[in-house]
């Protein structure tokens, strides 16, 4: 790998490639779904920037098309800090931006969310690349994210259930990150063992082999003496 990835054989493999894929597969799934609230929250007249909603729609096509690109020709890439960098960014800036396009009085309701499952995404995809620790600090900023999110959307009604929600939403993320990589990090260790114990066997059966033509050439010169 080149040196300024960060990453080392034990990161790439099989299993990190399959879910690699899985959350290409995810972020068009999650693409459409924002299309789908953008152009129902507008028909609606509930969005007040429809301009910005439709930049933070072509934001995330551009990363769904990129990664499309880069799990088939250079998949290293989705593994390096400069990736997760942007996978973090556009998750906590679709948060805050989500209060701040749509109408006051959007947050804290039933409506959807323009990051729909954007941040959870991305905290796989950090607890996939960097383990648990550090997809769980990602998942704290969450609720902070929302929170900036309910300022710019003029939210004013504050109560105890508005912050333990917040609180809630950082917890769950911190959660998810957390136990995603270290699932990972089990898929890893597993895959590496079973890689490894592959290797001993076929060393062993090339020296088993060996072992025995060596045999049986010094017996057959032992009886041609």
């Amino acid at each position: 790998f080149p040196k300024e990835s960060g990453l080392n054989l034990k990161q790439f493999n099989p299993t990190a490639i399959t879910v690699a894929r899985a959350l290409v597969a995810a972020r068009w799934l999650v693409l459409l779904w924002m299309v789908g609230v953008v152009v129902v929250s507008s028909e609606r007249d509930a969005i007040e920037h429809p301009l910005v909603s439709w930049m933070c729609v072509a934001a995330v096509a551009v990363v769904a098309a990129w990664t499309t690109w880069a799990v088939r020709s250079a998949p290293v890439r989705l593994f390096t800090t400069g990736f997760l960098l942007v996978e973090a960014t556009l998750a906590i800036g679709l948060s805050i931006v989500d209060g701040w396009v749509f109408e006051p009085g959007h947050v804290f309701e039933v409506s959807q969310s323009l990051a729909t499952q954007y941040p959870l995404i991305a905290v796989v995809s950090i607890g996939l690349a960097r383990g648990p620790i550090v997809a769980g600090a990602f998942g704290l900023l969450m609720g902070p994210a929302e929170w900036a999110g309910a300022v710019l959307n003029e939210f004013d009604g504050w109560s105890a259930r508005h912050v333990v929600s917040l609180v809630a939403t950082s917890l769950f993320y911190a959660a998810a990150g957390a136990v995603f990589g270290w699932q990972a990090q089990l898929l890893r260790q597993a895959e590496v063992d079973i890689a490894d114990r592959r290797a001993r066997d076929d060393v062993a059966r090339v020296l088993h082999d060996t072992v025995l033509q060596t045999l049986a050439l010094v017996e057959r010169r032992t009886a041609d003496s």
